[in-house]
């Protein structure tokens, strides 16, 4: 975890992306496979506060995808609404709030890390290449890696909420023990 509490190290460059994707994140350098991008940063939030927020249209057409932080690593069960923590950088956030969604060939994967506390259901989520990235290559991830998901969407131009959950973290090591070198930390 001392790769992500060092913070971004790499060049980083917001852009206007070209038709209706709108703001996303590119690589103004040569980043190799396995390379710490950046942490989604964001407000915690319960599920239910996130969904209250956006009945009632509090985020005043900002789009941002909330990450939900619902791990129990011991398990594949799923948090109620009530205990479930998101992160919503709707208006709080740093440079990941602009990484859009890609399915299939997306080139970032989202890792849990655990800094502050051992507490299962409070980490960070960090941002990690799946390949070397080029120079102005956008950067993007796969919100969902399931197969049936997948029209091209900016990752402001998608909402999951209730049952619609991202994905457990035992999938998620599943892909990073199957995509991901890691450099020792």
């Amino acid at each position: 975890n001392r790769v992500v509490q060092r913070g971004i190290t790499r060049q980083l460059q917001v852009f206007l992306t070209p038709g209706k994707k709108g703001w996303g994140l590119q690589a103004a350098e040569e980043i190799p496979r396995g390379a710490f991008i950046c942490e989604y940063v964001g407000e915690i939030l319960t599920n239910t506060e996130l969904d209250e927020r956006n009945t009632q249209g509090t985020s005043k057409g900002r789009h941002t995808y909330p990450t939900l932080l619902n791990a129990d690593w011991d398990t594949e069960d799923v948090l109620g609404d009530d205990h479930a923590l998101c992160l919503d950088a709707t208006f709080y956030g740093n440079v990941a709030r602009f990484i859009n969604h890609r399915c299939s060939d997306a080139n970032l994967i989202d890792i849990p890390v655990q800094i502050e506390t051992p507490d299962r259901h409070y980490y960070h989520v960090a941002f990690f290449t799946k390949r070397k990235i080029e120079p102005f290559e956008e950067l993007t991830w796969d919100l969902d890696p399931e197969p049936w998901c997948c029209y091209e969407y900016s990752s402001r131009d998608i909402w999951h909420h209730g049952d619609s959950r991202l994905h457990s973290i035992c999938s998620v090591i599943v892909v990073v023990l199957s995509q991901v070198i890691f450099c020792s930390v």
